[in-house]
């Protein structure tokens, strides 16, 4: 599994100030464990999170910056670790068992919505020997293979790359498989994705205020200007999905530990 989390481990490192090396391997252990028990389906990623985040306090890790001197907070870093790794796992098990089958193509799932560095491969059937031509569907129609060299494959931001939404990619039999769907226009995927951004930048803010008027709580401090903070930055996310008609992922706006 460790090998599988190398993509994060290379982008993500520890806060040194905040971990020492016997917090640094808790924290290894934590999320091994709570990843292992999402990929076998003992727990959902929710549950898994809860439970890493609280153990993670209790270890007494508070934080993550990455190379870039970034902050993460637990629950962004353990999201996107279990996340991600799952996703790895899932799509390692379906590039081996294309290997089994002397197969090496996959085609990519379409979303409503896609990074940038992926909205250009959704629906693409790709090859990871790096071959091209065409092959023929269950339909009998002609589909032209784009070798994965060419596809932002191997990118942290990229193609199965950290928090990529496109894994496990779909393997594709000639003769009897079918690319089903249709991407949405690049206009309409930039608008969608700009709103998830800001969507996500809305449950930052959020958990940002909570986390500080927990802070000020557990120091006995007054809370009253954190408190309307987080009711400022709710009602922000109320008239946000009006407009839009998102989804609201409440889930994404808790603190832990």
């Amino acid at each position: 599994m460790n090998a599988f989390r190398a993509v994060v481990s290379d982008t993500v490192q520890w806060e040194q100030q905040l971990t020492t090396r016997a917090q640094t391997q808790a924290a290894q252990e934590i999320l091994n464990s709570e990843t292992g028990k999402v990929i076998t389906g003992v727990s959902s990623r929710q549950e898994a999170l809860k439970r890493a985040i609280t153990r993670m306090a209790d270890n007494g890790l508070t934080g993550f910056v990455d190379r870039g001197g970034h902050n993460w907070t637990p629950e962004a870093y353990v999201n996107m670790d279990i996340r991600t790794t799952a996703g790895n796992v899932a799509t390692q098990a379906v590039f081996a068992r294309n290997e089994d089958y002397g197969n090496d193509l996959v085609w990519v799932p379409i979303k409503a919505e896609a990074r940038p560095l992926c909205a250009p491969w959704q629906g693409k059937l790709i090859s990871m020997n790096n071959r091209t031509g065409t092959v023929r569907d269950l339909d009998g129609d002609s589909v032209e293979i784009t070798p994965v060299y060419l596809t932002s494959y191997g990118e942290p931001a990229g193609l199965w790359g950290i928090n990529c939404g496109h894994t496990p990619p779909n393997p594709f039999i000639p003769g009897l498989s079918k690319i089903r769907g249709t991407p949405p226009s690049e206009k309409v995927n930039e608008e969608r994705y700009a709103e998830s951004q800001q969507q996500r930048t809305l449950e930052r803010k959020i958990r940002y205020a909570k986390r500080e008027a927990a802070t000020l709580k557990a120091a006995g401090l007054d809370t009253a200007d954190a408190d309307a903070k987080v009711k400022r930055y709710q009602a922000d996310m109320r008239a946000f999905i009006n407009e839009t008609g998102r989804t609201r992922r409440r889930d994404r706006e808790q603190i832990g530990g």
